[in-house]
């Protein structure tokens, strides 16, 4: 989660922390466990960092033994762009091509929070485009909001 760069126990990346465990996919990037054990390790009242888990379900049809994932919203329904899928394709890589969030490119397409469901020659809808930060070695929360308008909380909480 901090990969060594600054303070594990900062304010800013336990806030980081707790905002990644109220989702799939930032349980996938920090387990839960781990962010227990981090939280314990840096001797913090866990209820400083409270976070809700609602854990999302595929949605599935037909019996007992096939299962179909619902498709993205139709193109015609996408209020921003049409990116169609390419095999070797991930959510991160299609983020950062297209300049749009992980989370939001997940939520507006039905993928799952682990991107499994994400196969070549889907159509997805990418919307809510916006500049992407390269975080820099050193560089904090503080730093990156700076100026900005926005509080490290939002900061977080676009980016979980």
């Amino acid at each position: 989660m901090y990969a060594g760069q600054k303070d594990a126990c900062s304010d800013c990346y336990l806030q980081y922390g707790a905002t990644l465990q109220e989702s799939d996919y930032g349980r996938s990037k920090v387990p839960e466990a781990d962010f227990e054990e981090l939280l314990s390790m840096c001797s913090v009242d866990p209820t400083k960092y409270p976070y809700t888990y609602t854990s999302v379900p595929p949605t599935t049809t037909g019996g007992s033994n096939s299962t179909t994932t619902t498709e993205p919203p139709a193109t015609s329904t996408c209020p921003g762009t049409t990116y169609t899928s390419k095999e070797g394709d991930t959510c991160e890589s299609i983020s950062l091509a297209e300049s749009v969030s992980t989370d939001r490119l997940v939520d507006v397409n039905y993928l799952d929070y682990n991107c499994t469901t994400l196969t070549a020659g889907m159509k997805l809808c990418v919307q809510d485009q916006c500049e992407l930060t390269t975080i820099k070695p050193n560089q904090t929360c503080s730093d990156l909001v700076a100026g900005t308008g926005f509080s490290e909380v939002q900061l977080i909480s676009w980016n979980p």
